[in-house]
């Protein structure tokens, strides 16, 4: 995918969402997603044809003490996922995991 369409695929994806909620376990993260939804590093032609950027979009790095226990749980139950940590569809399922954990979305197995 190319730069723009990683921007467009983005933005079109976020303007689906109704105030969209993104959680990060690192500042770099959001850092790189502001990057790609903004399109920074395309130029004013390529930007134009992208479409318009989402309204809102709410970041938040993850400081919660029950959520960050619960993600180091997730990845010591999964060894598998834990080997491949920083990759960032890996993290994204954690967090997504307990996130959906510490706010009783799912049951917490013991």
């Amino acid at each position: 995918m190319s730069d723009g369409q990683m921007t467009m695929a983005l933005r079109e994806f976020l303007r689906g969402v109704p105030s969209p909620y993104i959680l990060a376990d690192y500042p770099n993260d959001l850092r790189l997603l502001r990057r790609v939804v903004e399109g920074s590093y395309l130029s004013d032609a390529q930007e134009a044809d992208l479409g318009r950027m989402p309204e809102l979009v709410t970041t938040e790095m993850l400081r919660d003490e029950a959520m960050s226990a619960w993600l180091e749980t997730w990845f010591h139950r999964n060894p598998s996922e834990s080997g491949r940590r920083h990759h960032a569809m890996v993290d994204a399922n954690a967090l997504r995991m307990a996130w959906l954990a510490t706010t009783g979305r799912i049951g917490i197995e013991e």
